[in-house]
């Protein structure tokens, strides 16, 4: 047998074209419904039995009349006439509601002010301009300027002078001159008379041992600023020295004061660059009772301590 070759299947070459072809539309047919339109009604003829106000019926084809013998021509003009009257009273008639209705009161709005014209019958009036007179006093008008004598006046305080220790008294038409008892023995005034001070350490040592005569025992104050100590001698006398003895803890700056009275006070020594031990001060016989020692500033952290006060 020949063998026969097998047979390909059938291929078509593929045509390629420039551009796809559109394919037809196809439009479904248009199905109408049938339209229906309602019989028309006419409005109903005049009967016989009522007059013919539009002259004589013609006979419509049928036994009813036509559309045109039933419109009359000469009916336009009497009816727009009738139209314009009737609207001409109803605008007069609405311009006078109009008129006569007042205009609602309008709400404040935020933001904006609003004026009503014509002052309230109780306003109040207005203040009467000022005007200045000739002092600088400003015053209301048609008020009087008040006189030099009335004018309030800058008064300047009085400044009383510091008085030096009191060594006269002045009575009226009379003056006592204060000089004070002499010292002719020059003994210790301040032995024994009664001291007081502003503060005292621990209670042990108090003003009083300033003032014994014993050069082992002082008087020792508070550690602060300041502090003094004060001996009454019990009379006026002419205070000539004034001795001071230091302990270790001693003032550096300080005062000495005179009074006769324990007010007034005459400072009769100071300074800032005190020392330990003895200080002797001349005081020039002034007149004085009381002796007073002011410290204000200390040597070291403790208390103002001395030993001794003499007055000669």
């Amino acid at each position: 047998m020949v063998a026969t070759p097998p047979v390909e299947p059938f291929s078509r070459p593929t045509e390629v074209l420039p551009h796809p072809l559109p394919r037809p539309v196809q439009h479904a047919p248009v199905q109408h419904a049938p339209v229906q339109h309602a019989p028309v009604q006419h409005a109903p003829v005049l009967s016989a039995a009522a007059p013919n106000m539009l002259g004589p019926a013609e006979p419509e084809p049928g036994g009813s009349r036509s559309r045109a013998s039933r419109f009359a021509p000469w009916l336009v003009p009497l009816v727009l006439t009738g139209a314009v009257v009737i609207g001409t009273a109803l605008i007069a008639n609405n311009r006078g509601s109009t008129d006569q209705v007042a205009e609602p009161q309008r709400e404040p709005v935020p933001g904006r002010t609003m004026i009503t014209l014509g002052p309230p019958s109780d306003a109040v009036p207005p203040p009467p301009p000022l005007s200045v007179a000739p002092s600088g006093v400003t015053r209301a008008a048609g008020q009087p300027v008040p006189s030099a004598a009335s004018a309030p006046r800058s008064v300047t305080p009085k400044r009383t002078p510091s008085t030096p220790a009191a060594a006269a008294t002045t009575t009226p038409g009379k003056t006592t001159v204060v000089t004070g008892k002499p010292n002719t023995a020059g003994a210790n005034l301040a032995l024994g008379r009664p001291a007081s001070a502003s503060s005292q350490e621990d209670g042990r040592w108090p003003a009083s041992m300033a003032v014994d005569g014993d050069a082992a025992t002082r008087w020792s104050s508070e550690f602060s600023d300041p502090q003094w100590l004060l001996v009454d001698l019990g009379d006026v006398w002419a205070v000539s020295t004034v001795n001071l003895t230091w302990e270790r803890s001693h003032a550096t700056t300080y005062r000495v004061e005179v009074s006769v009275d324990g007010t007034t006070w005459t400072t009769v020594y100071t300074t800032t660059s005190g020392v330990e031990g003895d200080t002797l001060i001349s005081a020039g016989k002034v007149p004085g009772r009381y002796v007073k020692v002011v410290g204000t500033a200390r040597s070291n952290g403790y208390g103002y301590s001395l030993y001794e006060i003499r007055v000669s």
